[in-house]
Order: structure tokens, then C-alpha cells, then sequence
């Protein structure tokens, strides 16, 4: 076997190896796009998957949105339904018998708010599906006490302390609701809008409960040390409660406090909290009505004897009551707002973030599909140049080089750099190949060529040697020459 043989025989053989090494039964093509593939499959999965949670939370966010809005409105009816219960009931407790028709009619108010929001509960528990359900348990056994407690209030029996703090309980339900509402809030900003909301709620609560105290005393002709501590502190809450909602409020609802704050109804309030406070406790059998006339510019009761211990009053209760009432309302009203304000911000943010989770969704799909076909762009390109080079290279180790090496068995001495044709595939990992196989071509020919002039070299000495001997025979047997041999 000749050196090319061996060496082409060698090279093939490598070849071969080389192949079982990294053998495989799907082509390169395939290997390629499956790496791309794959990485795109997961580029899009994961866009895909963060738009849908986006998307989801979007659509938590409107749905939490319109539950909570639902809630509002039976919220503040049950509110002022057992407040002007609550009121009424102590009021009846003290003896006054004319509350007795007003009491029946906020019952039966009380019973529509109450149904309406216990019909809510469902809303309640999917705001917080897990935690609402011992609360509204709690509450259900505090709403199932509302008509014995009624029924102690109708007998004259029922503890005037019980019956306060059951419905104060009652109405606390309200408040404690809309905190778990702004706790599960799908935004902080939302939250925040809601817990600033809860303020004025809270200032109408301790409103409603110092100035029930206030006319449960008056009616009672009786202000003991600890009811008027207890009507101070609520007095006190009150008034921090509005001064804290004047600071977090902003825009139009701080506006909307400030005109509260500056209305009569508000003013008769504060004069009237003030005057009793002042006043301090009152023993009983003190005569109320004297102390509620007004005063004239001396400062002297008119029509009513002077106490050193009973000061004027500026207002009766009714009146009293009445401008309580206003306040009461208009901050009811302003929670309303201000949790509206809060349900309007979660539905934009909730329309907003699904536009932009669709439209991000969209987005990444594009890029996936994008980024696939360009893979499969220069897949294709690459796997072209592969064929390519397999043709080539096939072309000069089948036809070329066999061609070029029989020449220069045959003694020629072709220009290689002439009829050789060079792979050239630039210079990256497949043009490093395409060299690979061209200097393997130009060893192949180096060796052809040094195995052609060792032949001929070879047959050069044997053709001297074999002259060389025909001399010395010639020599040696000269009648050969002349054809006489002996």
C-alpha cells in the first residue's frame, strides 16, 4: 500500500472515529433548533405565565374593587341604624317614654341594615378567604344578641352599660371590616386610601357614643365622676380622630372635612361638648332644664336660679342631638367618599396592569417567535455551509487530490496551488475545519511528493546498479559481446 493510501486510509479512518465519538441519530439541524426552541419555548413560558399572574392579579384587583364598593353603602345605613338605636334605647332606659315610637322604627332599620350586610359575608370572605371566617363568626354571635338585648330594653331591665357596649360592638363590626378591607387591598396606595378613610368612620363612632353619654345624662338629670371621664375620653378620641383625618385627607376630601368642620351643626357640637365638660359632674336631682337656657349678655341664667354647681348649657337635647346628627352624617359621608376614591383607584390600576400584562404577554410572544425564526435562519445558513463544506471537501479527497497524486506517481510535478481548490469558509469554528482539511491536503501532497522522488530515486539506483553490473559482466565475458561464446 502506498503512503497516500496510508494516509488517506488513516485520515478517513479518523474520520470514522471521530463520528462514533460524537454519534448521533438526529442531524445537526434538528440539535440546533431544538437548543433554540427550547430556550425560546421557555423565554415565551415565562412571559406568558408572568402576563397570566399579572393579568390574574389585575382581575383580583377589579373584583376586590367591586365587592368592597357593594359593601359600603349597607355599611353606612347599619351604621346609623344602630347608632340612633343605641340612642334611643339608653334614652328609653332613662325614662324617656317618648322615644317609644322613634325606637320601633329604627328596629326595624336596624333589621334591613343588619340583612343587608349579612348578605354580604360571601363578599366578605373572598376579600379574605383566610381569615374572615372566625371573624364573621364572631360577628353573627354578636348579632344574634341584638334581640334579647332589645327585649331587656323594652322590660326597662336591661343594664344600660350592656346595652351600649352590645351595640357600640355591634357598630365596631363595621369598622374592623373596613380595616380587613384595606388589609387585603391588592395595592399599598389603596391601603393607605382606605386606612385614611377609616378615620372620619371612626370620628362619627366616638361622636355618636360621647354625645349618646351626654343626653343619657341630661335626661337622666345625672352626670356621675366616671360617666363624665368616660364622655371626656370619648370627647377627646373624637375631636383627635378629626384632627388626624385633617392631616392625611388630601384634595377634594380634605376640602369636604374642612367644611364640616366649619359648619354650625359642628360648632353647636363643640359648644355643647365643651359646656358640659366645664360643667363637670352633676349630682342627682340637679334641674337640667334651668341649666339648658341661655344666658343673657350678664352672664346671669335667664328665668333659672344660679347653682355654684351647674353651669349653663347652650342647647337642650333635642337640639343637641340634631347637630350631632349633621355631623355624624357628613362624616359618615365622607368615608363613603373616601373609600370610593380607593375602590376607583383599584379599578384603574386593575385595567391598567391587565392593558399592560396583555400587551407584555404580547410583547414576549413576538420575541419568542422572532427569536425561533432567526434561529431557524442561521440554522439553516449554518447547516448550508456544512453541506457545503462535506462537497467540497468530499470533491477533493474523491477527485482533486487522487488526480494530483497519480500525476505525481507518474513523475509530473503539478502546480498544487493552481489546481487544488482551497476551502475557504471563513474564520469561525467551520472555517477552522475547512483549514483543518487544507492542510491536510497540502501534508497528503507533501507526502506524495517526497514518496514520488524516493521512488524514483530508488528506481534511479537500481537502474545503476543494474548497468553497473551488466559492465562488469561484459568484463568479465568478453567473447559474449562478439557473440563467440566458447
Amino acid at each position: 500500500m502506498s503512503k497516500w493510501s496510508e494516509l488517506r486510509t488513516s485520515a478517513v479512518g479518523l474520520v470514522r472515529s471521530s463520528q462514533r465519538d460524537v454519534r448521533g441519530r438526529v442531524s445537526v439541524r434538528v440539535r440546533l433548533l431544538a437548543i433554540v426552541l427550547i430556550s425560546s419555548v421557555t423565554l415565551l413560558t415565562i412571559g406568558v405565565g408572568a402576563a397570566g399572574y399579572l393579568v390574574k392579579s389585575a382581575r383580583a384587583a377589579e373584583e376586590w374593587a367591586e365587592l368592597a364598593s357593594s359593601t359600603t353603602a349597607p355599611a353606612i345605613l347599619m351604621v346609623q341604624a344602630f347608632q340612633e338605636e343605641r340612642r334611643l334605647s339608653l334614652l328609653s332606659l332613662a325614662g324617656d317614654a317618648e322615644v317609644l315610637p322613634g325606637l320601633a322604627a329604627a328596629r326595624q332599620r336596624s333589621d334591613a341594615a343588619l340583612a343587608a350586610v349579612i348578605d354580604k359575608g360571601d363578599a366578605a370572605r373572598k376579600l379574605n378567604p383566610g381569615g374572615s371566617a372566625s371573624d364573621i363568626e364572631g360577628y353573627n354571635k354578636l348579632f344574634a344578641m341584638v334581640p334579647e338585648l332589645r327585649a331587656g330594653v323594652d322590660a326597662q331591665q336591661a343594664p344600660p352599660n350592656d346595652v351600649f357596649q352590645v351595640f357600640s360592638q355591634v357598630i365596631g363590626t363595621i369598622v374592623a371590616a373596613s380595616m380587613l378591607a384595606a388589609r387585603v387591598a391588592p395595592q399599598a396606595d389603596i391601603a393607605i386610601e382606605l386606612g385614611n378613610g377609616v378615620e372620619p368612620l371612626r370620628a362619627a363612632e366616638a361622636l355618636s357614643m360621647a354625645d349618646t353619654l351626654g343626653a343619657v345624662a341630661l335626661t337622666r338629670g345625672e352626670h356621675t365622676p366616671a360617666q363624665l371621664t368616660e364622655f371626656n375620653r370619648l370627647v377627646g378620641e373624637f375631636r383627635s380622630q378629626i384632627a388626624y383625618s385633617s392631616r392625611v385627607l388630601k384634595g377634594t376630601r380634605l376640602a369636604q372635612l374642612e367644611e364640616i368642620t366649619a359648619g354650625a351643626a359642628y360648632q353647636k357640637v363643640i359648644a355643647m361638648q365643651d359646656a358640659v365638660m366645664v360643667r363637670g359632674p352633676v349630682e342627682a336631682g340637679t334641674d337640667f332644664e334651668d341649666s339648658t337656657r341661655s344666658t343673657d349678655g350678664t352672664g346671669r341664667t335667664q328665668g333659672a336660679r344660679s347653682t355654684a354647681t351647674t353651669a349653663a348649657l347652650p342647647m337642650g337635647v333635642a337640639a343637641w342631638q340634631d347637630a350631632s346628627g349633621q355631623v355624624g352624617s357628613a362624616l359618615l359621608k365622607l368615608w363613603d367618599f373616601q373609600s370610593r376614591d380607593a375602590h376607583d383607584i383599584a379599578r384603574e390600576q386593575g385595567d391598567r396592569t391587565a392593558r399592560q400584562s396583555l400587551l407584555g404577554g404580547a410583547a414576549v410572544l413576538l420575541v419568542a417567535t422572532l427569536a425561533f425564526v432567526a434561529a431557524l435562519v442561521l440554522a439553516n445558513r449554518f447547516i448550508a455551509r456544512m453541506r457545503r463544506l462535506r462537497r467540497d471537501t468530499l470533491e477533493l479527497a474523491d477527485q482533486q487530490l487522487p488526480d494530483l497524486m497519480h500525476r505525481i506517481g507518474r513523475g509530473e510535478s503539478p502546480d498544487s496551488e493552481k489546481e487544488l481548490t482551497r476551502l475557504d469558509f471563513g474564520s469561525d469554528e467551520l472555517g477552522q475545519v475547512a483549514d483543518a482539511f487544507n492542510r491536510a491536503h497540502v501534508a497528503a501532497l507533501a507526502a506524495a511528493a517526497a514518496e514520488a522522488k524516493t521512488r524514483a530515486a530508488h528506481n534511479a539506483v537500481i537502474l545503476n546498479i543494474t548497468q553497473t553490473s551488466n559492465v562488469v559482466e561484459d568484463r568479465h565475458h568478453p567473447h559474449l559481446q562478439h557473440g563467440n561464446p566458447k
